[in-house]
């Protein structure tokens, strides 16, 4: 699939300063980036996108991007009771 931006010059100019000349790898990282932060896509969707070669370097890249989902108060709850039964064995 392709995406064409219309973007004027300046503009351009303005993004490549901020990101880099390859714009479209750019904005793919930014989809991936939001969408995993949103809970839309998973660590292998993430891998596979970018076309990362496993799953270590998809773990890296969401560090590196700081591409984590949000915590809830489900996931520390659920958290808690798994440690609390890890310990108890």
């Amino acid at each position: 699939m392709s995406v064409i931006l219309e973007i004027d010059p300046q503009s351009q100019r303005a993004l490549e300063i901020a990101f880099g000349r390859n714009l479209g790898r750019s904005a793919l990282e930014a989809l991936v980036t939001e969408g995993h932060r949103a809970g839309k896509l998973s660590r292998f969707q993430v891998q596979q996108i970018l076309g990362l070669p496993d799953r270590w370097s998809a773990e890296a890249w969401i560090k590196d991007h700081d591409a984590f989902p949000p915590i809830t108060l489900h996931d520390v709850i659920s958290d808690s009771a798994n440690s609390r039964r890890a310990r108890e064995v």
